[in-house]
């Protein structure tokens, strides 16, 4: 191997180390997640994310988001403002009275983010399968 040849060895391997990095990685896999999240979430709470009835004049957002915890750990799930929220639509909640004395029926919950999780560690693995395989197809073929 000559000198030119080992150089750029060295910057193809430098390159696949940049595209095989824990962010680009944590990427791809969480925006997969996220995708998975809303489709389930939007599905129990009536086709969109705002669960428009739960809080009057200013809906929760219940847009799932993930965060890189560590170099190999992420997080995904609902938003922090819609934690309560997505707990209710997933677990149900009993009948009461609020904090301003309305009264508030009893619901049944749908196992929303239960599914959610399922489906995602079912699905996210593939992903990052799929992630790394392209990146080494990319630059070895």
């Amino acid at each position: 191997m000559t000198t030119d040849s080992l150089a750029g060895l060295a910057r193809k391997v430098k390159r696949i180390e940049v595209e095989l990095s824990d962010e680009s990685l944590m990427k791809s896999v969480g925006v997969k997640g996220k995708q998975i999240g809303n489709r389930n979430i939007q599905a129990d709470a009536g086709g969109d994310l705002g669960l428009s009835n739960w809080r009057r004049g200013r809906p929760i957002n219940m847009g799932v988001r993930f965060d890189t915890v560590s170099a190999q750990t992420l997080e995904i799930g609902p938003r922090p403002r819609a934690r309560g929220a997505a707990r209710v639509l997933s677990e149900g909640r009993k009948a009461g009275v609020s904090r301003r004395g309305r009264p508030v029926s009893a619901s049944r919950g749908k196992g929303t983010w239960d599914r959610a999780s399922a489906e995602m560690e079912r699905e996210l693995p593939d992903v990052a399968r799929k992630h790394t395989s392209k990146v080494l197809r990319k630059n070895f073929s």
